[in-house]
């Protein structure tokens, strides 16, 4: 007898089931109780509760998915092999690899992992629907379907894949999906239902291989009780349910004994029960009412409404007494809010069980193996080798796996140079003359780390390249290196790791993986082990694989927040419920639609007899009727909160759900949650947190109290770290200072905190550009100048000198740095030899300059202030208070040039880059550098005098060529354009010394034939006076930003004074300071 057990969420259905059931089970009956699997567990703790601890005796709680199982225990055939997602993965792409010509609609996607799984799900679809490839092909020829092409052209392309995929099933190997087929004919033989009372509960709608099964158990039972949320009202909301129940009693002879329960027992208030009875009526039913059963919650955006929800449970667990077992948490979309609201509750001590499971394929065990073939696939790139080493599963340590990427990185390795055996000589410091103690420890560590790595990487590469390897050895080659890489050890060890510290729930998801990944290696080797395959398409298969399994846990505790996602969770027992996420499209969500099929297709479909899949407007419907469900499943609290925008500012709306109840409830008043400061002071772990962010001084006060008496510690930081404007605790009382780190700081105070105090230091590759070709230009002149200049005197050298210096210094610096132009790219010989036309150019415009020059070098790369031969006193001002402050450097060149007993100091800085100097920079502590360098060579002798700083363009300019200029011409034109800037020394017989013919062809500076300087010199040219103001005024500029620095004003205020004088424009820190207008 089928009894139909009817009634509204919350009316007690499952009550009179359980009723039923403890009535049958008094009588000694045999009763099988069927739920959704997972309701399962739930069932059987009511089960428990209800008839004790002997009810298992004679009452069984199945699912359908269990079912086979079951009957297949009663009758035999229990020994078949069920392919699961992962292997339907396999076999699926093998059909499609083997359909490829065949195929017209979809010939272009076959070969997509993702049309792989897409039409797995349409295949599995059309299976719970009961449609063979037989019936989709008679459907395909079906003249409703073929006046669509495009359908029809769908429908032959998947009969031709199911056909073809089906035929890889046999009676040794079963489809999880064909098992109620095959046990509905089974059940036309077997009566094995005959001496049970059957009780299915909890199911909205069924498919059509559930609705064949319901049919032999209706017929073969005894009684058959099967509950369905509905009403006998036909209303919109409960149309599939209730046409569910008429479809099955139309089945089964048309006779059923109905069962409604009654109007809603679940709830303890009013306000809820009005929610239940008119959410989605037509007609708006107003109650004047009001309390706190019901509240609406408005958050600023997520991060905020996961403190409102921390509120609330906190709220309901100390003012109403609820256990945290009692509470349930239910999103519409809960992975937006995997990250923030469990991070959320755990700070503030509140256990929870998530009702979610990790993807197996982001676990680092299968990342390891994933990264193991990319580097096979890649032939190593450092991408590979990074994703593979911070895996967690080598034998480095933390350290070594740090320096080991950098190197590889800095030097991009790749290919053989990491399987070949040999040892790497490459500088860590980068294209340098010398390698220092610190870097041959570097280079050590780097080559053991190697070692420790390499062996077993590639043993794996060398199986995998070959030639028609099959999956099977594929795959034992995995398994070996894994073994050899001892990673099953390291899993077992991580898992007690976590257990130990008391984070039971990733403990058991870490223990699962070995088992997962071993299952997913069995069905490779067992279903597709002769299979030809090379390291790409295995990669892809495991890809394939992975992406179908999950890693979940169980409850770890009793008394813990249940949180879930609407669409699969189904709290029972709660006496609150939180429903989070509340905005439109999301809770209830939008009809996504189909991927395979459009609307006007399944109604097609519908009409030939395929009937697998709903339009969007039924869609819609559904989504209606899940809120609903959630809405009125708490006995006594139910609580709505929603975000005003997401992450980016965007506006999000209120969920259509959030617009009725407060049409049906018009008293409730909306609660903006974080417009008071006290709103996220709802516990002490809170009120630590935020506790920086308070801004009323009194509320800050009363907090700081507060949290001392709980004995919880404040940071004592004057403002949190992410504030533009905060500063540091400095404890230095001495300050060393180059005048690169002065103008630093002048142009940053942050930028100077990141480079020197925290040492942060971008990851960079080695190339031979700007700044090696500054160093390579730098040494070849620095050489060339001292091989010429000897006792006072500079030796002109002839052009075929000045070719043999370039060629032989040149030669040697890149044999000595760079090793050699052997196995060097094109464009780096191309740049070498440009390198060398520029420094012919150059050493011929230096010989010009100093043929005619008073002035000559005595010094290069001369230091300032460091405990070297040679190295000339810091400069160094005492601020007070024990502090003090140590000016340091290295100047490129010094030429003097002495006269009447006083020697005229010029500093010389080369730059590879344009450069054009300004005195009205200097007020901005801008272009300072050179300056400090002067007043620093001059404080350290007697007699000396400034007479100038200059820039000189060291590079090949480009100059405009006619074509019928000659090589002197054209020599000519590029002498020219090597010009010098700075300022020099207000004073003609120094600037006469400097260029005797005053043309300025080798200073910035002209003197006309009357003796006067060129108008627009005046700004290149300084009296020396204002050389002793400049000098007073760089002083105090020096302690100034050193107060600064002790102060600890380390703000992000960049200096932006045009588009080269540009605080942020090179900046290595901007993904550090996030800096913003």
């Amino acid at each position: 007898m089928l009894h139909r057990v009817m009634g509204r969420a919350g009316s007690g259905k499952t009550e009179y089931m359980l009723l039923k059931l403890e009535e049958a089970f008094r009588k000694g009956r045999k009763c099988l109780y069927i739920v959704p699997e997972q309701q399962s567990l739930s069932a059987e703790k009511k089960l428990s509760e209800f008839l004790g601890d002997g009810y298992n005796m004679s009452i069984e709680v199945l699912n359908f998915e269990r079912l086979p199982n079951r009957i297949a225990r009663e009758y035999g055939n229990l020994a078949v092999k069920y392919i699961d997602d992962g292997g339907r993965d396999i076999l699926m792409s093998l059909t499609l690899d083997s359909l490829a010509d065949k195929l017209g609609e979809y010939k272009n996607v076959s070969a997509n992992s993702d049309f792989v799984k897409s039409i797995i799900s349409v295949i599995n679809r059309l299976k719970a629907s009961g449609v063979s490839y037989e019936k989709l092909s008679e459907a395909a020829e079906n003249g409703i379907v073929k006046s669509n092409g495009r359908l029809y052209s769908k429908l032959k392309d998947i009969s031709i894949i199911y056909e073809s995929y089906q035929e890889h099933f046999s009676q040794d190997l079963i489809d999880p999906c064909d098992a109620l087929t095959m046990l509905e004919s089974e059940l036309a033989e077997y009566s094995f239902f005959k001496d049970y009372i059957v009780f299915i509960d909890g199911y909205y709608t069924f498919t059509e291989q559930e609705y064949a099964i319901i049919m032999h158990i209706v017929r073969q039972s005894e009684d058959t009780y099967i509950s369905f949320t509905c009403d006998n009202q036909e209303s919109a909301l409960f149309k599939d349910n209730l046409a569910s129940a008429n479809r099955i009693k139309r089945h089964t002879g048309g006779v059923s004994n109905d069962i409604y329960t009654s109007e809603c027992k679940r709830h303890s208030s009013s306000l809820l029960s009005h929610i239940e009875k008119y959410l989605w009526e037509v007609e708006t039913s107003v109650l004047g009412e009001i309390n706190d059963s019901v509240r609406i919650i408005e958050a600023k955006n997520s991060f905020e409404e996961a403190e409102a929800i921390a509120s609330e449970i906190i709220r309901l667990s100390r003012e109403k007494g609820l256990r945290y077992r009692d509470i349930s948490l239910v999103f519409g979309g809960l992975s937006e809010y995997e990250g923030i609201i469990d991070v959320v509750l755990e700070r503030n001590n509140i256990p929870f069980y998530m009702s979610k499971k990790d993807e197996l394929s982001t676990k680092p065990l299968l990342s390891f193996i994933f990264a193991c073939l990319e580097a096979v696939i890649t032939d190593f790139t450092v991408s590979s080798i990074k994703k593979f080493i911070k895996t967690g599963f080598t034998p480095l340590s933390v350290g070594e796996s740090d320096i080991l990427l950098r190197y590889a990185e800095m030097w991009d390795i790749r290919g053989k140079k990491w399987y070949d055996g040999s040892e790497w000589q490459m500088n860590p410091d980068g294209y340098c003359e010398v390698l220092s103690s610190y870097s041959e420890h570097i280079l050590l560590v780097v080559n053991r780390a190697k070692e420790k790595i390499m062996p077993y990487l590639s043993n794996l590469r060398q199986t995998l390249i070959q030639k028609d390897i099959t999956i099977s050895s594929a795959v034992e080659a995995l398994y070996k290196h894994l073994i050899d890489c001892e990673a099953d050890k390291r899993l077992l060890e991580k898992a007690q790791y976590l257990r130990d510290k008391g984070d039971e729930d990733e403990a058991q998801k870490e223990r699962q993986l070995w088992d997962m990944l071993m299952n997913i290696f069995d069905q490779l080797y067992k279903i597709s082990g002769t299979e030809k395959v090379n390291a790409s398409k295995l990669y892809e298969l495991l890809k394939l694989m992975c992406d179908e399994y999950t890693v979940g846990s169980i409850p770890t505790s009793i008394d813990q927040i249940r949180i879930g996602d609407a669409s699969l969770f189904r709290p029972d027992d709660c006496k609150a419920q939180i429903l989070g996420g509340v905005i439109d499209g999301v809770f209830p969500a939008y009809a996504s639609g189909d991927n395979f099929f459009e609307d006007d297709e399944l109604m097609l479909l519908e009409e030939a007899g395929c009937n697998i899949g709903v339009p969007k407007f039924e869609q819609q419907n559904r989504e209606r009727f899940l809120f609903y469900t959630a809405a009125a499943a708490p006995s006594d609290y139910l609580i709505l909160t929603y975000p005003v925008s997401d992450f980016s500012g965007t506006q999000k709306r209120p969920s259509l759900a959030i617009t009725r109840i407060k049409k049906l409830l018009p008293l409730i008043k909306t609660i903006r949650f974080g417009q008071d400061q006290t709103d996220l002071l709802y516990s002490k772990e809170s009120a630590a947190f935020f506790y920086q962010t308070i801004k009323d001084n009194n509320i800050k006060i009363f907090t700081h109290n507060l949290l001392i008496n709980k004995g919880v510690r404040i940071s004592q930081n004057t403002t949190p770290l992410f504030d533009k404007n905060a500063y540091i605790n400095m404890q230095e009382k001495q300050i060393s200072f180059s005048p690169s780190r002065i103008e630093r700081y002048g142009y940053c105070a942050f930028s100077y905190f990141a480079g020197y105090v925290l040492r942060l230091k971008k990851n960079k590759k080695i190339k031979f550009s700007t700044p090696e070709i500054g160093t390579f230009i730098h040494k070849i002149l620095e050489q060339f100048l001292i091989e010429k200049t000897k006792d006072g005197v500079f030796s002109v050298p002839s052009e075929e000198e000045i070719k043999e210096v370039v060629n032989s210094l040149a030669e040697k610096y890149f044999l000595d740095v760079v090793g050699g132009l052997e196995g060097k790219s094109r464009r780096f010989t191309h740049t070498y030899t440009n390198l060398k036309k520029t420094l012919n150019l150059l050493l011929h415009n230096l010989s010009d300059e100093f043929s005619q020059s008073d002035f000559l070098p005595v010094g290069f790369e001369l230091k300032i202030g460091y405990n070297e031969v040679n190295s000339l006193p810091p400069v160094s001002y005492d601020l007070g208070d024990e502090k003090k402050v140590v000016v340091r450097g290295s100047i490129d060149r010094v030429d003097t040039y002495t006269t009447g007993g006083i020697t005229y100091v010029r500093v010389v800085d080369y730059k590879t880059f344009g450069k054009e100097f300004s005195l009205d920079l200097i007020n901005e502590g801008i272009d300072t550098q050179m300056l400090n360098y002067l007043f620093a060579y001059c404080a350290a002798g007697d007699n000396r005098k400034p007479a100038g700083i200059l820039y000189y363009a060291a590079k090949l300019p480009t100059i405009n060529i006619d074509g019928d200029e000659s090589d002197d011409e054209i020599k000519e034109k590029l002498h020219r354009k090597l010009k010098r800037t700075g300022v020099i020394l207000k004073d003609q017989n120094i600037v006469l010394a400097m260029d005797k013919s005053g043309s300025g062809a080798f200073i910035p500076v002209k003197i006309k034939k009357d003796g006067t300087y060129h108008d627009n010199c005046e700004k290149r040219l300084l009296e020396s006076d204002g050389f002793s103001e400049l000098e007073k005024k760089l002083s105090k500029q020096i302690i100034s930003l050193a107060e600064r620095v002790f102060d600890g004003d380390m703000c992000i205020n960049p200096k932006r004074l045009d588009d080269i004088h540009d605080a942020c424009k090179y900046c290595d820190y901007k993904a550090v300071c996030r800096y913003t207008e």
